[in-house]
């Protein structure tokens, strides 16, 4: 029903409601108006003798006969060989393997708007996985000397994954109506859009710990990858770590002191690139005319001299438990440096590409986490355990390799930036004007509007979370309070909703008592806050229309994306032992959960701040977002 996309028919419905729709419209009407005729009945007409569907299918009609559906056999498993060669070395063999075949198809009926000719459509997609995991692993175990205690491991891994999809659709309509297939097509079909997609990598790793007196650890680690997706000049690359702890409560004889460890780590960590990146493809379109073969290169330009990205990052962090582990912290801080990010970015489209592939200087991220575990109260039948996090990351962009600024992505105008010296995730679009702290306002009483200017940020200033755990004999009740405080979100639902008048705020009352939507001729319209460009303030009145809300900067629907929520509730019962004796069960649990269950704050109208239409390297952005969804379940756990 809310299908991706945003086009004619209202396929994205949700995009339709929350950002074009008429508020008049009784859906009651449209129900039955399908039900009735069994057609595509619609308010979104041409007009009294144009009965013709210009946007929004009837949401019935689109729900009952325009419909997709996914079929997927799958076959998944898992093994493992291991064998004790001597006291000190255990050889382990493991392999996985992942394989389905999935068939999606789309129908769209006759007499929708979905596709400009309303004579309908159907498309298949047809895919195929395979991945092999397969792993040879030398385990080391031994004491070097009363003291000294030594663990190490020596392994290689190889992966290979094939995909292979097919995507085809009938051409000008369907000859016989509901009838899907692509044999039913007006036209002859274009060329299946066919791609075949083979990664390989393959990985030699070792790793050693040293153990003296339990009490002091030295862990290193050492990784050599090769990828199939990199150019084979680069790709081959190696990272190491290395990880040092101390347990310094073993030398501190203290009664309120139950444990205590100091740690400091280094490691470095590579990634390779997306497949079919460093090589120019070439596109194959339906043909055109006479002789018409048509080929064309890649929309997103390649770069054959891709490296793997390397993050480098220290950790330094410490560990305390006390009063018999009845309160316990562990606090840390973290430095890390991303260079050679390998990203997409957009590209003037007078180089012949709208995007190209490149490797991006160097993104700092810094922060601290902590987390801190109290047992307020505990008795032989009752205890209450309360689990709080907190964390904070701050990014910086170091270096771009030369340049100052590029741009990520944008979606409806809004950019999503990369600059030197500021954080990644910058909004970029039309904002305020500002005087003094004050938003300036045009002779009109319309706002003065800056292009390019910084509108939002979507890094959070910290998150944090509370769960609580409430044990009482054999009942267990615990809940999840999340909480995220800062980062901003840019709403086009906001935005086009109240160009079009469909939420409650763009009614009520103005200055004069008088409702806003009236002219300003029956005391209507609007005073904007703000002052005019010699500073003074603004008293000017202007309609509360669409063209009106329509010339607002986009920073009016940029908004504080905090939230609180109760993120998860649950409740478990564990039988008693005694009502299983003599039988072949060892444990039996009842559990009833729930989550997303409410959003104790937030500050985005109508929507939740988490909801978005990107994530990656794209976030802060929403349009014709879903609701929330609750999800409760029930859980019988049983052991033998």
């Amino acid at each position: 029903m809310n299908e991706t996309g945003y086009g004619d028919g209202g396929n994205n419905y949700l995009s339709s409601v929350r950002q074009w729709y008429n508020t008049s419209i009784d859906f009651q009407d449209l129900e039955d108006a399908y039900n009735i005729t069994g057609r595509n009945t619609s308010w979104s007409i041409g007009g009294p003798k144009d009965l013709d569907v210009q946007f929004h299918d009837n949401p019935y009609f689109q729900r009952n006969k325009n419909y997709n559906s996914l079929n997927r056999d799958r076959f998944f498993g898992n093994f493992a060989i291991s064998t004790d060669v001597a006291k000190w070395l255990n050889i382990l063999g493991k392999g996985s393997v992942d394989y389905y075949t999935q068939l999606q198809e789309e129908r769209i009926a006759v007499g929708s708007r979905r596709v400009a000719n309303k004579k309908g459509q159907y498309s298949r997609y047809d895919k195929t996985f395979r991945e092999v995991n397969l792993d040879l692993i030398l385990n080391f175990k031994t004491d070097i000397t009363e003291n000294i205690k030594f663990y190490g491991l020596l392994g290689g891994n190889s992966r290979r994954s094939v995909k292979g999809t097919i995507f085809s659709a009938t051409n000008g309509g369907l000859i016989v109506p509901e009838k899907y297939m692509l044999s039913n097509t007006i036209s002859p079909i274009n060329f299946p859009q066919e791609f075949l997609e083979t990664i390989g990598t393959q990985s030699v790793y070792a790793n050693a710990t040293f153990n003296f007196k339990e009490t002091y650890f030295l862990e290193g680690s050492y990784r050599v990858d090769q990828s199939s997706t990199l150019p084979k000049k680069n790709n081959t690359y190696t990272y190491p770590s290395i990880t040092g702890t101390y347990i310094f409560s073993n030398h501190i004889d203290a009664s309120w002191l139950s444990f205590g460890k100091l740690r400091l780590n280094y490691a470095e960590t590579g990634n390779d690139a997306e497949f079919a990146v460093t090589q120019s493809t070439y596109d194959k379109f339906s043909n055109f005319g006479p002789d018409g073969i048509r080929f064309s290169d890649e929309n997103n330009k390649s770069n054959a001299d891709l490296k793997n990205e390397l993050t480098k990052g220290y950790e330094a962090g410490i560990e305390l438990k006390f009063l018999k582990n009845r309160i316990g912290l562990d606090f840390s801080y973290y430095k890390t440096n991303t260079t050679n990010q390998i990203l997409s970015i957009e590209t003037p489209s007078q180089t012949g590409y709208s995007r190209s592939w490149i490797n991006a200087g160097d993104v700092e991220n810094k922060g601290y986490e902590l987390s801190l575990n109290v047992i307020p109260f505990k008795t032989k039948d009752f205890s209450w355990e309360a689990r709080i996090n907190w964390a904070t990351n701050k990014n910086k962009v170091i270096d771009l390799g030369g340049a100052e600024r590029f741009s990520i992505g944008s979606t409806q105008g809004i950019g999503y930036i990369a600059e030197v010296g500021k954080p990644i995730g910058q909004l970029i679009g039309r904002g305020y004007k500002y005087l003094d702290g004050q938003k300036v306002v045009k002779a009109n009483g319309r706002y003065e509007v800056v292009n390019g200017a910084t509108i939002g940020d979507v890094n959070p200033e910290w998150t944090g979370g509370i769960n609580n755990i409430l044990n009482y004999k054999n009942f267990t009740f615990n809940f999840l309070i999340d909480i995220k405080k800062g980062g901003d979100v840019y709403s086009l639902d906001q935005q086009y909703g109240h160009t079009t008048g469909i939420y409650q705020s763009t009614v009520g009352n103005n200055h004069l008592g008088n409702p806003v939507r009236n002219s300003i001729a029956n005391g209507g319209g609007i005073i904007f806050d703000g002052v005019k460009a010699n500073g003074t303030p603004n008293t000017t009145v202007v309609l509360a229309d669409y063209d009106t809300y329509n010339a607002m900067p986009q920073e009016r629907y940029v908004y504080d994306a905090s939230y609180v929520k109760l993120r998860e509730v649950g409740l478990s019962y564990k039988l008693p032992s005694k009502y299983l004796k003599n039988t072949f069960m060892n444990s039996v649990i009842f559990a009833v959960n729930g989550s997303n269950l409410w959003i104790i704050s937030k500050n985005l109208p109508y929507a939740d701040p988490e909801a978005g239409t990107s994530s990656g390297n794209l976030q802060g952005f929403q349009s014709g977002v879903l609701p929330t969804t609750k999800e409760y379940n029930f859980n019988l756990k049983v052991q033998f």
